[in-house]
């Protein structure tokens, strides 16, 4: 059988994907069942099971994170990555300050890969523990799972430089102990503190389009 050749999506993202976007429905979908599973293997002692069912829920955050939609409304893959200016999207002003160089005018996002650091917010193994490990979501509450997972299931663009700060401070895949402390859903509020505690702390907005000025009459 000749292989069939899938289209490609060539156009940049222009936006993130809304909550309600039926990708993101679904992909929040799987992580609560694999978090489910994961609870279950873990009360019953299959540590090993439990920590796939982590994994996995892990790979998926990713997902929710970095995916993209172009003009037209298709999905565009790690379309979201790197790109410093898309509505509401997290970064640091170093690292707009690099995608607004010269160099990279006119150029995708992807010519940024090596040139600024996509971060999670949240590390995604320290997310799947607090939904696999039994104590903190209650699985038959849904509602809290997916608000939980929503409000953490998010990146910010940096700078080398604050991404290397945060290596350094042995944060990169860490939480400090007060996010850990907090409630379910209290954890939100803390979901910023990796980058309050590096010294200097790393400021993180979200970056706001504005219009195109309008000719003076």
């Amino acid at each position: 059988m000749k292989r069939f050749l899938w289209p490609l999506v060539t156009a940049s993202a222009v936006r993130l994907m809304p909550p309600d976007h039926p990708n993101i429905v679904r992909v929040v979908g799987h992580i609560l069942d694999h978090a489910r599973a994961g609870q279950h293997a873990f009360a019953s002692g299959k540590l090993i099971d439990a920590k796939y069912h982590r994994d996995c829920c892990g790979w998926l955050i990713w997902r929710l994170a970095v995916d993209g939609l172009t003009q037209d409304g298709q999905v565009r893959w790690d379309g979201a990555k790197y790109e410093t200016k898309l509505p509401g999207r997290l970064s640091s002003a170093a690292a707009r300050s690099i995608r607004g160089a010269a160099r990279f005018a006119n150029k995708t996002a992807a010519a940024l890969k090596n040139h600024v650091a996509c971060d999670h917010v949240v590390p995604r193994n320290c997310v799947a523990e607090v939904l696999v490990r039994p104590g903190w979501w209650q699985p038959n509450d849904e509602d809290a799972g997916r608000r939980f997972i929503l409000s953490h299931a998010e990146v910010a663009i940096l700078s080398p430089e604050e991404n290397e700060r945060l290596h350094a401070a042995r944060l990169d895949s860490k939480m400090p102990a007060v996010w850990w402390d907090a409630p379910l859903g209290e954890k939100g509020e803390f979901a910023r503190s990796r980058y309050e505690a590096v010294d200097p702390k790393i400021d993180v907005s979200r970056w706001i389009s504005t219009p195109a000025p309008t000719g003076t009459s």
